[in-house]
């Protein structure tokens, strides 16, 4: 479904999907991580990441420059260059017309102020208008998506999914209110997985901290036993030498590598 969506809304019949998946979770190690509602790779490299937004909130200007960054970020491996950068594409199907200018479509890249030229960074956002009725492609796509009767809709492929989902008791009015339900659903359960994956974590760290910890008391407890072997040996070498009583004080303890406080302390004692 989702190829179809990308080919009707940028009007290209020749994009092929590779991998698409839906709540895709961007990490940010410096600031805000963003959960994606899908994003798809074609198979010219291209990135893009669909939002279905209902509220005006979730369609922001800066949430879009937001998600452009995050997919940039995780488009550069390590060691890349700038250039290996992804042509990326943020598309947001929004039930109302956000930018308000009542256009179907609304398409969004930099350009140079001076020229009126394309900057040319291959960073595009698009915003579709489901308010658009019109008897287009789009036209009947954004039809199909705020219709609540499968079998007039225009494109087979979402009429199964709506008939697929209402058979399966999802209380949904549209294509839209179910994409949405689905959405927060796998929100949901991705948050559920996060937060047992930040539980398995905090065990593993704390395993970790314990096993360093007996390890550090088992070193200790070495250490400790090697210094009292070697100062019982100590003390047996200078007793022996002490019972020769042919060497001075002095003597057996440099042959002892000891003090001649040690040797003078065993002497008494012995």
């Amino acid at each position: 479904m989702t190829e179809m969506v990308l080919k009707i809304i940028l009007e290209k019949e020749d994009i092929k999907v590779i991998s698409a998946k839906t709540q895709f979770d961007l990490a940010n190690l410096y600031g805000k991580s963003a959960m994606l509602d899908a994003v798809a790779v074609d198979s010219n490299g291209k990135t893009y990441n669909i939002e279905v937004q209902k509220q005006r909130e979730g369609a922001a200007p800066k949430r879009a420059r937001y998600n452009s960054s995050l997919l940039d970020i995780h488009g550069l491996k390590s060691g890349g260059e700038y250039s290996d950068l992804p042509e990326t594409y943020i598309i947001f199907l929004t039930e109302k017309d956000v930018i308000g200018d009542n256009l179907p479509i609304y398409h969004i890249d930099r350009c140079i102020l001076e020229t009126n030229k394309l900057f040319g960074d291959e960073s595009h956002i698009i915003y579709v208008n489901g308010e658009n009725k019109s008897d287009t492609g789009l036209g009947r796509l954004m039809q199909d998506f705020t219709s609540a009767d499968y079998e007039s809709m225009h494109y087979e492929m979402l009429a199964k999914e709506v008939n697929f989902l209402k058979n399966n008791e999802r209380s949904a009015s549209s294509m839209c209110d179910i994409m949405e339900k689905a959405l927060q659903e796998a929100r949901e359960e991705a948050r559920k997985e996060a937060k047992e994956e930040a539980r398995r974590e905090t065990e593993e760290m704390a395993y970790r901290v314990y096993k360093a910890e007996k390890a550090k008391e088992t070193a200790e407890k070495a250490k400790e036993t090697a210094e009292k072997a070697t100062r019982e040996s100590k003390r047996l070498t200078i007793k022996k030498l002490l019972d020769k009583n042919k060497m001075s004080y002095e003597e057996i303890a440099e042959v002892a590598s000891a003090t001649l406080a040690e040797v003078e302390e065993i002497a008494r004692t012995a």
